[in-house]
């Protein structure tokens, strides 16, 4: 349950500019809530208690081609702010920060209370 949390959290802090109304807020509020929506609904209706977390895994893992797409739209949105010679850098960043926290995680794998 501990990443559903984590996943809540981070759709919050992620959507909240969409409170002021702007298309472009909105068109990021609905990704977020697309990518968050279906591990609530596993959390919720599947009997598994590993379910949200299997979700969350498969997301990471890439193995969702229709959150990968969400997500990538997501991270290219955050970076129209940044110079475009940054952008580059800011893509491999990313991209090497899901490999850190899948490496983490399969080392790590967080306890359930």
């Amino acid at each position: 349950m501990r990443s559903l949390r984590a996943v809540l959290c981070v759709a919050a802090v992620v959507s909240s500019p969409a409170i002021a109304g702007e298309e472009e807020d909105r068109a990021t509020l609905a990704r977020v809530l697309a990518l968050v929506a279906p591990i609530v609904h596993v959390a919720a209706t599947s009997p598994d208690p590993q379910a949200a977390r299997k979700e969350i895994d498969a997301l990471f893992a890439g193995r969702n081609e229709q959150a990968n797409l969400i997500a990538l739209q997501l991270f290219e949105g955050m970076l129209s702010d940044f110079p475009p010679e940054s952008r580059p850098a800011m893509r491999s960043m990313g991209r090497d920060l899901l490999i850190l926290l899948q490496r983490e995680r399969l080392r790590n794998p967080p306890q359930e209370r």
